[in-house]
This record gives C-alpha cells, sequence and structure tokens, in this order.
C-alpha cells in the first residue's frame, strides 16, 4: 500500500514540474515589435526563477507534512 501511495505522489510531484517548466518557456517570450527605449511590458519575466523556486519549495514543505501527517496516522 505504501508503494501505491509514494506513487501518486511521485506523480503528482512530477506533473507539478513539468508544468513549471513550461511556464518558464511560455512566459520568457521576447516582443520582437516592442521598441527599445520603452521598458519590457511583463517585468516579472526577471522574476520567473524566484517564483518558480519559492514555489517548488512550498510544495516540498507541503508534501513532506502530508508525508509526517501520513505516518503519525498510520501509527
Amino acid at each position: 500500500m505504501k508503494k501505491y501511495i509514494s506513487t501518486i505522489s511521485f506523480t503528482k510531484i512530477t506533473l507539478l514540474v513539468f508544468m513549471l517548466i513550461t511556464t518558464l518557456v511560455n512566459a520568457q517570450t521576447d516582443l520582437p515589435e516592442a521598441p527599445v527605449d520603452e521598458p519590457a511590458v511583463a517585468p516579472i519575466d526577471t522574476y520567473v526563477f524566484v517564483l518558480a523556486a519559492l514555489g517548488l519549495v512550498f510544495v516540498f514543505l507541503k508534501v513532506r507534512a502530508s508525508m509526517n501527517q501520513e505516518k503519525s496516522q498510520v501509527k
């Protein structure tokens, strides 16, 4: 039974990482028609990696807390 639970968690984490990577690729597109003199349209492009790292840390902490809660309920 534990193998099945860890497989579900691994699948969820894998899907999350895939979604984060594809979001990073889509969020960092250059606008060729934008003039060079004006600032970028979306200033969040510079912080995408920071936000992704914070998201992964948050998910890791939530998964770890969930696993600890499951372990305490089994005992």
